[in-house]
């Protein structure tokens, strides 16, 4: 497993280039970057023989599968070389899923579906995987289906660790199901609050929320080819609200869901009132130090990982 840095975990210290963003994985010796493809693309040979002098490989972050230029972001990876291209099925987040299409997931999905399809000739000629994320918005069965539709090897899963909860899905249930496709990983971890109308996920680095990252990351070891990109993406600043005590936020999904998120909602309801909203208010400065430090924080608790489950280097 390589471990890597996505460019999204920085907001008030992203970086502004490839050059910036491959020194970045240099400095904490990291082995891939994920970056989005308007910082790839201005001089892509280029980039590419920065890649190779620094052994590192790349991951081309696209748009919304519907709407991006996939057929310029798969020709950009194959000129950089990249070991996937991952795009997202919508611009939902925290599950609310009544914003796509009027409410109408099922056709989304349809339309996704048949999509990835006219795209299966130019991943296969390429051999570049087409990752797709759980954005907040899909289930774990959601994106086995859209991947066994497919009907290539060349469509798989991007896991974003800490997603799954926006879902009301347990991270390493999640983890268990998608296993089999996962071709890129966000490792991501949220802390809990309680909210009016059900919680919010808060942004935390890796190893200070709910997600058990030794399980997520046995169940993929199963499955994983030996160089599978983990790449290190910290939440967004503002904490999601997943408003599940709405009734209408079940609309979207089928009703077995609300059963099947059972254990996870009694947990839910098990949160402390007095839980502390660590998200304060801090200037550039200060915004810029702690995103560096929850960082390295990450990357420290990630190599140890790693070595417990026997993949370290």
């Amino acid at each position: 497993m390589r471990l890597g840095v996505c460019v999204f975990s920085f907001f008030a210290n992203r970086p502004t280039s490839a050059d910036e963003l491959i020194k970045l994985a240099e400095r904490f010796q990291l082995q891939s970057v994920e970056a989005d493809a308007s910082m790839l693309a201005s001089e892509p040979q280029r980039v590419r023989k920065l890649l190779e002098r620094s052994g590192t490989s790349c991951v081309v972050a696209g748009g919304q599968l519907l709407r991006a230029d996939m057929e310029s972001l798969l020709t950009l990876a194959h000129q950089l070389n990249a070991k996937a291209v991952r795009v997202v099925l919508s611009g939902v987040l925290e599950g609310d899923r009544r914003k796509v299409d009027g409410g109408d997931w099922q056709a989304h999905l349809r339309r996704c579906a048949e999509r990835l399809r006219q795209l299966v000739p130019m991943l296969e000629r390429f051999a570049i995987p087409l990752a797709v994320e759980n954005h907040q918005d899909a289930t774990a069965e959601e994106l086995v289906w859209l991947c066994e539709q497919s009907g290539t090897e060349f469509v798989g899963v991007c896991l974003d660790t800490g997603n799954p909860l926006a879902v009301l899905q347990d991270p390493t249930k999640f983890a268990q199901t998608v296993a089999p496709f996962v071709c890129d990983v966000h490792l991501k971890d949220y802390r809990l609050l309680r909210a009016p109308q059900g919680f919010y996920l808060q942004r935390c680095p890796l190893g200070k929320g709910v997600v058990d990252f030794e399980a997520v990351l046995r169940a993929l070891t199963n499955h994983a080819t030996q160089d599978l990109t983990l790449h290190i993406e910290l939440g967004a600043l503002q904490k999601r609200h997943i408003r599940w005590r709405d009734p209408s936020w079940w609309e979207t999904f089928p009703p077995s869901h609300r059963s099947d998120a059972g254990t996870l909602l009694e947990r839910m309801e098990r949160l402390r009132e007095d839980e502390r909203d660590e998200a304060s208010q801090v200037d550039d400065a200060m915004q810029r130090e702690r995103e560096l430090q929850e960082f390295a924080e990450s990357v420290t608790f990630m190599r140890s990982m790693l070595g417990r489950i026997g993949q370290g280097e």
